[in-house]
């Protein structure tokens, strides 16, 4: 969703229609790749850092792209928490087998992509943040990004 909210942004900025190209090529690369299918969503690095390029590039945002910005850094973060939480799950279930090979090992290609997406996700936020200091975007509200993960929590608890 915060990838989206980027595009948004820059949909609606002078030379946004570059990013929609370099979106398509970045798209056709990832589609030919082989590999797993990724446990987690795919957190899409190199959109972060062509959006964030692309945004530090344009003059200055107008007061509804910054409320999308911080909309689009508080969807980020509740993803983190999300994957923070996953990750303690994990090495939980991983823990829990303590005996059992089969039953220790299951979790470990899980928990190697919680780690690695979180590590990701950590530097884009963190990326993220610089940008939106330096557009001087108000800081995304944490609380509501807790919350957010929270009600998730609650809602898909079964």
């Amino acid at each position: 969703e915060s990838i989206q909210i980027g595009n948004d942004i820059i949909k609606t900025t002078q030379g946004g229609n570059q990013l929609a190209g370099q979106l398509a090529s970045l798209e056709s690369l990832k589609s030919n790749s082989k590999g797993e299918k990724p446990i987690f969503e795919d957190i899409s690095p190199e959109i972060q850092a062509a959006q964030y390029k692309m945004i530090s590039k344009t003059g200055s945002l107008d007061q509804s792209q910054k409320q999308m910005l911080v909309q689009a850094q508080e969807k980020r973060l509740a993803a983190q928490g999300i994957i923070s939480q996953s990750y303690g799950e994990l090495l939980q279930v991983l823990t829990s087998g303590f005996g059992d090979l089969v039953k220790m090992t299951a979790p470990l290609p899980a928990l190697q992509q919680a780690n690695n997406s979180l590590i990701q996700s950590c530097i884009i936020s963190a990326k993220w943040e610089q940008a939106m200091r330096a557009k001087d975007v108000p800081q995304a509200d944490k609380k509501k990004a807790e919350l957010l993960v929270s009600d998730l929590n609650s809602k898909y608890k079964d």
